[in-house]
């Protein structure tokens, strides 16, 4: 019997419809698109759903924003990209980490700034909790692999709390389900290692500092250069 495939996300419907919002105006690089206005009352969607679907158009690079300015099409050449990778979102479950990890990735470089930007001091506090509740488990001896993995996500979670993205925290969730897979396999045994450990505890403190500092820019390459080996 042929393989029965997942119902979309409404996230992965928004994501289609705009694409195809793009090709029915025939849209070049550099042009605005619809306001949030026009294209929730056009696709009959909420702002959450609209602004969550931006967030990982945002993260591949196809579209950007500036705080104060309407969104723009940067790159119409990743659409035919991304409509293929929609079109087979189903993957077998031992390269669901991966993928996981991968859109956890573009999520994450998408939404940086509006965590940044909407960055409570209590969202502040609970991220320097998480980060010095990594930096403590890090330093034991020797350290435990799954406390760590724990630690790690609660830090990304601490991280976006504030950009009010659900797909994220979806994307968490699962990758909290998963995370054993990473420590049994012998090549990521790398990971625990002093010089490794060492090496997160610095990004992770750039990126709180990015936080502190209310710069999204500096936030935005902190992640980026966090992410780059995950």
């Amino acid at each position: 019997m042929p393989e029965k495939r997942k119902k979309k996300t409404l996230t992965e419907q928004v994501v289609e419809q705009i694409l195809a919002e793009i090709r029915r105006k025939k849209l070049k690089s550099g042009d605005p698109l619809p306001t949030e206005s026009e294209m929730m009352q056009s696709f009959g969607v909420s702002r959450v759903a609209l602004r969550e679907a931006f967030c990982y158009l945002k993260g591949i690079g196809l579209i950007v924003s500036r705080r104060g300015s309407c969104l723009r099409l940067a790159n119409p050449g990743l659409i035919d990209l991304l409509e293929n990778t929609i079109a087979r979102i189903i993957l077998p479950e031992q390269e669901m980490v991966n993928e996981l990890f991968e859109l956890r990735r573009t999520l994450e470089l998408g939404c940086i700034a509006d965590a940044v930007e909407n960055a409570q001091e209590r969202h502040i506090e609970s991220i320097e909790k998480a980060r010095l509740l990594f930096e403590r488990l890090s330093r034991e001896t020797p350290p435990d692999p799954r406390k760590l993995d724990e630690a790690e996500i609660n830090f990304h979670i601490a991280l976006f709390r504030s950009s009010e993205c659900r797909m994220l925290g979806v994307v968490m969730t699962a990758l909290r389900e998963f995370f054993h897979h990473r420590i049994c396999r012998e090549e990521d045994a790398h990971w625990c290692t002093p010089g490794n450990l060492a090496r997160l505890r610095r990004e992770h403190r750039e990126i709180a500092e990015a936080f502190r500092a209310c710069s999204p820019e500096s936030a935005y390459r902190a992640i980026r250069n966090h992410l780059r080996d995950a």
